[in-house]
C-alpha cells in the first residue's frame, strides 16, 4: 500500500520542519505550506490523506482552512495544533482532533494513525448515522456526525473521551464488565443509557462487533 500523504500547514518554519521529520520517520509522505491559502492550493492540486494545521496564522486561520477542506472532502481527517489548550470557536464542526503544541509527538502520531486507519474501514453492516469506533481502553477513536449531534460534543472533544464519560450515571458501573464481555465474545447487542452534554439521559440500542482486523465498532439506534 502506498504511504499516506499528510499536508502540514504552519507559518512557523521550525515547527513545520520538526513535524515533517517526525512524520517522515513514521513512513508518511509529507507536503507542507506556510499559510492557509498556500495549504488550500496544495490540497486542491494533489491527493492528500490527512491535514495537520496550525490555528493562529496570518490570513486564513486554522478553522477557516479546516472548513474549506471539509467542504471539498468531508472524510479527510483534519487535526488542529494550537498553543492554547481550549478549542477555538467553530473548530468543533470541522476539526477531527485537537492537539496542544508541546505535547509528545506520540500524541499527534496516535491521533493521525487511528483516524487514517479507521477511515479506511468499510463494514457495510455497520454503516449508519450513529457509529462509534473505540480502542481496548474504551476510548473513542472516531465517531460519525450523528453521534456528535446526539451527545452534544464535537468530534475532537469525543476523541479525548471514553465510553465511561458519556454513560448515564446508573450505567457507569456496568461499562467495564459489558466491555470485557464484548471483547471476549467479539460481538454484543443490547440497550444502554447515555448522558449527553446537557445532562439528558438517552436510551439507545447498540450493535457492536470486533472484526478480525481488530476494528472495534458499534452502531447505535436511539430509542424514543
Amino acid at each position: 500500500m502506498d504511504p499516506h500523504t499528510v499536508l502540514i500547514i504552519d507559518d512557523e518554519e521550525a515547527g513545520l520542519y520538526v513535524r515533517k521529520l517526525v512524520l517522515e520517520a513514521e513512513g508518511y509522505q509529507v507536503v507542507s505550506a506556510l499559510d492557509g491559502m498556500q495549504g488550500l492550493k496544495v490540497f486542491r492540486r494533489q491527493r492528500v490523506d490527512a491535514v495537520i494545521t496550525d490555528q493562529v496564522m496570518p490570513g486564513l486561520d486554522g478553522v477557516q482552512v479546516a472548513r474549506e477542506i471539509k467542504q471539498q472532502n468531508r472524510r479527510v481527517p483534519v487535526i488542529m495544533l494550537s498553543a492554547i489548550p481550549t478549542e477555538p470557536e467553530g473548530a468543533g464542526a470541522v476539526v477531527d482532533a485537537f492537539v496542544v503544541k508541546g505535547q509528545s509527538p506520540a500524541v499527534l502520531l496516535e491521533r493521525l494513525g487511528s483516524l487514517l486507519r479507521i477511515r479506511r474501514h468499510s463494514h457495510e453492516d455497520f454503516d449508519g448515522k450513529y457509529v462509534a469506533f473505540v480502542d481496548q481502553n474504551r476510548k473513542y477513536l472516531d465517531v460519525t456526525d450523528g453521534v456528535c449531534e446526539l451527545l452534544g460534543y464535537s468530534r475532537s472533544e469525543l476523541l479525548r473521551m471514553r465510553i465511561d464519560d458519556v454513560a448515564a450515571p446508573q450505567e457507569v458501573k456496568n461499562v467495564p464488565p459489558l466491555f470485557e464481555r464484548y471483547v471476549s465474545e467479539k460481538s454484543l447487542d443490547g440497550i444502554f443509557r447515555l448522558q449527553n452534554r446537557q445532562g439528558n439521559i438517552l436510551r439507545i440500542r447498540y450493535h457492536s462487533r470486533v472484526f478480525p482486523d481488530g476494528c472495534m465498532v458499534a452502531r447505535w439506534e436511539p430509542q424514543l
